[in-house]
């Protein structure tokens, strides 16, 4: 497997390991992610492929579960909701994610702390059942993701979540630029 930009590994997995790193993240990525600055609160955006397909009932029995531990570490989810899979993949539009959550983190310790819990650990088994792909971004406001007016800052201190009318489409987009140097 190779890995991409992100937290989880890219490629098709050839071990029951691999499947795993598919959705849980490696020691390696989680050491990486200790050693970045840690200075303001994080969204850790995680695109999500339920299984079995399109059914996040598993998921969400992860969700009950890791909720009191995420909430021990003073963190909570800003967002959980469906992807529109309708798309035309003729145009490049990525249909294959079911789902996106978007927990706020007061800084990337309490995500890392949360990783440590062994109440926490006892909910990851729902996470991996319940999810054939997650790819996970670690996001903070010098990656611009919300409008001006809105900063994961302001939502770790006004513990808000994005407001969202069931009328309501968010569309997220994730673009990488690169230099002719760099390879991504």
């Amino acid at each position: 497997m190779t890995d991409q930009a992100g937290i989880s590994p890219g490629g098709e997995p050839t071990s029951f390991e691999g499947c795993m790193a598919r959705v849980n993240p490696s020691k390696a990525a989680l050491e990486n992610l200790a050693a970045q600055v840690d200075d303001s609160p994080i969204i850790m955006l995680n695109l999500l492929r339920f299984r079995p397909q399109g059914d996040s009932s598993i998921y969400n029995l992860y969700g009950r579960e890791a909720a009191p531990e995420v909430k021990k570490v003073g963190s909570f989810v800003g967002f959980f909701g469906a992807t529109i899979n309708d798309l035309d993949p003729a145009l490049c539009f990525d249909d294959s994610w079911d789902g996106v959550v978007l927990p706020v983190y007061r800084r990337r310790k309490s995500f890392l702390d949360l990783q440590k819990s062994e109440r926490y650990q006892l909910a990851i088994p729902y996470r991996s059942a319940g999810t054939s792909r997650r790819t996970l971004y670690a996001l903070s406001d010098d990656r611009p993701l919300l409008p001006a007016a809105t900063s994961i800052s302001s939502m770790f201190t006004e513990h808000s979540g994005l407001a969202v009318k069931d009328s309501e489409i968010f569309s997220i987009e994730l673009l990488r630029f690169s230099n002719e140097d760099d390879q991504h």
